[in-house]
């Protein structure tokens, strides 16, 4: 789309996709830390009686970062502002 559109086009589907990617990445973060908090409630055990939910964290923190960046640049896509690295 962006190549066979205009800079209004390719700015509106930018937008579109990267706040569809922050609310995906937030949806997994949530479901992945109800996850995280089941796994804490029945005490799984992930190996060498080491507790599964501490190694768990990872997943819901990780999509929760994801979240928030591709959300910041949906915003700044939808005002025309470009973000770098």
């Amino acid at each position: 789309i962006s190549k066979l559109g205009g800079p209004t086009l390719n700015r509106i589907a930018s937008t579109v996709t990267l706040l569809f990617a922050a609310i995906v990445c937030g949806l997994v973060g949530w479901y992945s830390g109800q996850y995280v908090q089941l796994a804490f409630e029945f005490q799984d055990i992930a190996f060498a009686d080491i507790p599964a939910w501490p190694l768990q964290l990872i997943i819901p923190f990780t999509f929760g970062l994801m979240g928030l960046r591709f959300f910041i640049q949906g915003i700044a896509a939808a005002t025309g502002k470009e973000l770098t690295a």
